[in-house]
């Protein structure tokens, strides 16, 4: 057994915490224990003495010419006890009457009545209770005392019983802890056994859950859920490189042939400028391709942060939506938008103008010839809500769930359409980033509505111009 094994340090702790609470309890009997007998005798002392001076009082007024030491004897009759009777003078020097075995206990007896006292004679330890008192018409100093042997044997009972069993406790306790940290761990060591079979390359097994409902069910299902993910993203990495490296070899194989083929004999120059275009349009898919991967990794580190300016979203919007209408032109498409006026936010302008170009990019590639694109961005509040519409394909209610998610491409997409399925997923991340969820409603074959829904900072511009005294009275009116 290694002192650094789970189970050794385990039942090592629940053996130190048993010797700590046993040790803790075994002052406090002893303690307890002790008071109570020290105060036990004292009580019945007290009790004896006051039925003795009732007894001597009443026996004195019945028969008056009674000797004392008669009405004691009588009293020791009528109320036998262990406890010793000393009666002397009232300076405490000459005894008068001793009914006991300790008549010697006089030259110990030095106190003031009334008062406790524990003395030691001929090896036993004596207890006494002094008070003055009225017997039989005479002021006397009684004393009555008794042996408290017993009392201390107790104590020395338990402290050599305790003393004794703690031993075989603690070992129990060492072996008990032992024995049930090492059953507790099982489901340990088979987890240890499955997370080293596992590998990179095989993320499918899993670890046994125990229905214990203890931590380590929590635990085992958290492993579990995060293989899972792990699985899901080796398998999305997995497929994303597939289609990455189809679509840089498709590429690369479009701009070899083409160029192979414009060298292979001259060429009228329009047919050398459609292979130029050829070419020219698969090194923009390739550099979109390689600008997604870029700002997905750049969002996938946590060293990232946003730029915050304040920015006019209306005047974004509108930059990002002229770029694509001529590409929207040429499939007979109908683009439009309508944009409140001045919309204040906070954040990047270039990832700004990423998402806006995904969401209008996706409605025209998804959108048949002869379809709509509609862009809408309205204030509310304090918020400022874009909205991309569409009348395209649609997204299945199987595959919008995931629609969001990196590397995601729906069957139908792969089969119509070029892409890396890294575009929704960026926009979703650069709208996070800015505080704003992203949404979606869609229909299959009915088209789709991407809702995004920024925090606006107008409050703060207009703060800001109302502290410039050359501002004109028609520049107050762009927040109106």
């Amino acid at each position: 057994m290694k002192l650094s094994s789970l189970r050794v340090r385990v039942g090592l702790g629940y053996a130190v915490f048993t010797v700590s609470c046993l040790t803790l309890f075994g002052i406090f009997l002893t303690v307890y224990l002790g008071q109570v007998l020290e105060s036990s005798r004292p009580a019945s002392m007290v009790d004896r003495a006051a039925r003795l001076i009732a007894f001597t009082g009443a026996e004195h007024n019945g028969y008056a010419k009674r000797p004392l030491d008669e009405t004691l004897n009588r009293f020791i009759e009528v109320s036998p006890d262990t406890s010793e009777i000393i009666v002397r003078s009232p300076d405490g020097q000459k005894l008068l009457l001793a009914a006991g075995d300790q008549p010697f206990l006089l030259n110990l007896l030095n106190c003031s009545a009334p008062c406790y006292q524990e003395v030691v004679y001929s090896g036993h330890p004596i207890r006494t209770y002094t008070v003055e008192a009225k017997l039989a018409g005479n002021l006397v100093k009684l004393t009555m005392a008794g042996r408290v042997d017993e009392h201390y044997g107790i104590l020395h009972t338990v402290r050599t019983s305790y003393l004794l069993f703690v031993p075989f406790l603690v070992l129990a306790s060492l072996a008990g802890g032992y024995v049930f940290s090492n059953r507790a761990l099982l489901p340990v060591g088979r987890m240890t056994a499955m997370a080293s079979r596992l590998s990179i390359s095989d993320l499918r097994g899993r670890v046994p859950v125990p229905r214990t409902g203890d931590e380590l069910q929590s635990l085992a299902e958290a492993w579990n859920s995060m293989l899972a993910r792990l699985q899901t993203a080796m398998e999305r990495n997995a497929q994303f490189t597939s289609d990455a490296s189809h679509d840089l070899r498709t590429s690369m194989a479009v701009m070899l042939a083409s160029t192979q083929l414009g060298l292979n004999r001259e060429r009228t120059a329009e047919e050398y400028r459609k292979l130029l275009g050829k070419i020219a349009s698969e090194c923009e898919h390739t550099l979109t391709l390689l600008e997604d991967l870029l700002i997905s990794a750049r969002f996938g580190s946590e060293q990232y942060h946003l730029a915050q300016e304040t920015l006019d979203l209306a005047e974004i919007v509108r930059e990002s939506c002229g770029l694509f209408i001529h590409q929207a032109e040429a499939k007979n498409q109908s683009l439009t938008f309508a944009l409140a006026s001045q919309c204040w936010i906070r954040g990047d302008r270039s990832l700004m103008h990423r998402m806006i170009a995904v969401l209008v990019e996706n409605a025209i590639k998804y959108t048949a010839p002869g379809g709509s694109i509609s862009v809408q961005l309205v204030r509310e509040k304090n918020t400022a809500i874009l909205e991309v519409s569409d009348t395209g394909s649609g997204i299945s209610a199987t595959d919008l769930p995931r629609i969001f998610d990196r590397h995601f491409r729906s069957s139908a997409s792969r089969r119509t359409q070029r892409g890396n399925g890294l575009g929704l997923h960026i926009a979703r991340s650069i709208a996070e980033a800015h505080g704003a969820p992203l949404t979606v409603e869609s229909e299959l074959n009915k088209g789709s509505i991407f809702r995004v829904s920024l925090p606006r900072v107008e409050s703060e511009i207009r703060k800001a111009f109302s502290m410039r005294v050359d501002i004109e009275p028609e520049e107050r009116s762009l927040f109106s």
